[in-house]
């Protein structure tokens, strides 16, 4: 039976660790430790990360936009361009789980996790670009498809296939 995990506040402290799983799941895609650190900045409450014996195993990763932000492809989502300290939604813009760690709902811990945090700051929308993979998890957290991405990662990837829009309201 694995053992459990604890959900922590990652700071920039955490930094190291939170870029191992980023690289371990993403590989050439992964996002730069810059860009973490950027969406840290932008809204710090926004990081949490799944700690077993010490050791990050998984994260997610978000930060404050407007209301009606919806990317249409991976450009859109620069945290300095449409991050907003005070904006009333929220994009998810990782959620990773290291491959060997899997199946043991630490995925679905985080996004509850993050989603519980959203409703408490006042959140009124959480959105997030799910790949064909990632999209039964978020449909069992209560998101819903909003629309295709077909050109959101560029090119088509076997590690990030067929991108969606998904959107969760939370207050209304």
């Amino acid at each position: 039976m694995p053992q459990q995990f604890e959900i922590i506040r990652v700071t920039p402290d955490d930094l190291d660790a939170l870029m191992y799983v980023e690289r371990e799941v993403f590989f050439e895609l992964s996002a730069s430790k810059e860009t973490m650190l950027e969406r840290m900045r932008y809204y710090p409450a926004g990081t949490w990360g799944a700690v077993r014996e010490g050791r990050m195993i998984g994260f997610v990763n978000s930060f404050r936009v407007d209301l009606d932000f919806a990317p249409e492809e991976y450009g859109d989502t620069d945290v300095r361009k449409v991050g907003r300290p005070d904006g009333a939604a929220l994009y998810v813009a990782s959620l990773n789980v290291l491959p060997r760690e899997r199946g043991q709902g630490i995925g679905t811990s985080l996004m509850r996790h993050i989603l519980d945090r959203a409703e408490d700051d006042g959140i009124r929308r959480v959105v997030l670009v799910a790949s064909s993979l990632s999209a039964p998890l978020y449909a069992r957290l209560g998101f819903s498809r909003v629309k295709e991405l077909p050109g959101f990662m560029h090119t088509p990837h076997p590690i990030f296939p067929d991108p969606v829009l998904m959107e969760r309201k939370i207050l209304e």
